[in-house]
């Protein structure tokens, strides 16, 4: 049974984001320290990259979605915005912009789902360290 939480739409909850993505995967019997640290950067780009790129777009809320799937567990931030990301390349002189291409190194796999009601899922995939 996925876990969903209402996110609003503001950057203090980012830190509440990470708490709950840790606490999910020590119930899914996930162990390895360095996994859930990235699970926990994972989500705090998603998360991140959502309420910075959409905002108040997205009516003051996101949809974050913690779930299992056949590839292992899975993050996912829904919001109403049809604006697909596309993942800037690390560059180490710029300060904003590399989340996606952290979640891409980080990340199992992820990828934008269109939703049917409009708007968009970003989902990643999350090592669990025995992948």
């Amino acid at each position: 049974m996925p876990v969903v939480l209402a996110v609003p739409a503001s950057l203090e909850f980012v830190r509440e984001a990470r708490a709950e993505v840790g606490r999910w995967l020590g119930e899914q019997g996930v162990q390895d320290a360095d996994a859930v640290y990235q699970a926990k950067v994972i989500v705090s780009e998603l998360v991140t990259n959502a309420i910075v790129h959409v905002g108040e777009e997205a009516g003051g809320t996101l949809e974050l979605l913690l779930y299992r799937a056949d590839a292992g567990p899975v993050v996912e931030v829904r919001d109403s915005s049809d604006v697909r990301p596309e993942p800037c390349p690390l560059d180490a002189s710029t300060v904003t912009g590399r989340g996606l291409a952290i979640v891409e190194r980080l990340a199992l796999a992820w990828g934008v789902n269109p939703l049917a009601s409009g708007g968009k899922a970003v989902y990643a995939v999350l090592r669990t360290g025995s992948a």
